[in-house]
């Protein structure tokens, strides 16, 4: 049997999140025909990369388990100018080098009632040289936003360090996978400790 790669500790604290920005947003208060919906943006397989493997695991998890409390989209992001054949198993992609590619993909956001969180599956070599525009993406939201960072580099450059807070800044909840990536965010990064969740032990 294939060992999952997302621990039950990881898929019971991501639930749980998104149930309280949920809440927090009066969703479950609201009577609508539709479920709310949460979108992730992440690589996503054929694309083969771990962050594609991890997020096709959790989102196939958080289906499974939460079917009648939200349902979840799927944006895919193509990095570097590649082109991957997703079929149907995404609702839109964000090609990161392509003009205008993150100011139209914010547009069909927000123009969409249904969608509630915005959660990205982080990775700094998935913007390079477009970290400004992610910002800037991220600011036009009218959504709740979550970033997941695999991972966290310590001792940043001032380059690096103001990137982050600008992210972290834009974002209503900063995910990591341990204590460490916590303290790091707070003592390199000056992030504050009630704004990151974290989700392995």
């Amino acid at each position: 049997m294939k060992k999952s790669i997302v621990e039950e500790s990881h898929l019971t604290s991501v639930k749980k999140l998104i149930k309280d920005v949920f809440q927090k947003r009066n969703v479950f208060s609201e009577q609508k025909k539709q479920l709310p919906e949460i979108l992730v943006i992440t690589t996503f397989p054929p694309r083969d990369c771990e962050i594609a493997t991890y997020a096709q695991e959790l989102i196939q998890s958080l289906k499974a388990k939460s079917q009648n409390l939200f349902e979840v989209k799927i944006c895919a992001l193509n990095v570097l100018n590649e082109q991957h054949d997703y079929g149907n198993a995404v609702d839109y992609v964000l090609d990161v080098e392509a003009v205008n590619s993150f100011t139209d993909l914010a547009q069909i956001i927000n123009n969409d009632d249904n969608i509630h969180i915005v959660l990205i599956q982080h990775e700094f070599g998935f913007f390079n040289n477009k970290e400004e525009e992610l910002v800037q993406f991220l600011k036009k939201l009218d959504k709740s936003v979550l970033i997941a960072f695999h991972t966290v580099l310590a001792k940043p450059d001032v380059s690096l360090q103001q990137n982050v807070q600008e992210l972290t800044n834009a974002s209503d909840k900063i995910i990591v996978k341990n204590n460490s990536s916590q303290n790091i965010l707070v003592n390199d990064y000056q992030v504050s400790k009630d704004k990151i969740s974290v989700i392995g032990h």
